[in-house]
């Protein structure tokens, strides 16, 4: 069975797939449509050590549909970071992810809750 969930997957499950872990294995591999952000991408991209990863990281993105960023997404980003940077350090990048998330109606799935669970505009699933 397919898992309906409809994820907004953050770079840290991304690693924990790249990594082995079977939590991680299995919810890729169970989840019909695997989405993630640009700034995702360059996340990942920005932890490889060598040409065999670089390589395995190309395979695995693949499979993942990568939202890019639009108008609607950089202005919602800049909300956030107005409502969220003072109070709880949200950073823009992050705020790019989670107004992704929000923009296309998806539950960021992260392991990175200290920012994103006081977003209230978005549904977090910690990882």
């Amino acid at each position: 069975m397919q898992n309906q969930n409809k994820y907004l997957f953050d770079s840290n499950v991304i690693i924990d797939y790249l990594r082995g872990n079977e939590r991680a294995v299995s919810l890729i591999e169970k989840t019909e449509l695997l989405t993630i952000s640009v700034v995702t991408v360059g996340e990942v991209y920005q932890g490889v050590l060598n040409n065999k990863e670089l390589q395995r990281i190309r395979e695995v993105l693949k499979s993942f549909k990568v939202i890019n960023i639009i108008e609607s997404i950089s202005k919602n980003a800049v909300k956030l970071v107005e409502n969220y940077h003072l109070t709880s350090g949200l950073y823009f990048l992050d705020a790019l992810i989670a107004a992704t998330a929000l923009e296309n109606n998806l539950t960021l799935l992260t392991s990175n809750t200290k920012h994103f669970l006081k977003i209230k505009e978005i549904r977090v699933e910690k990882w």
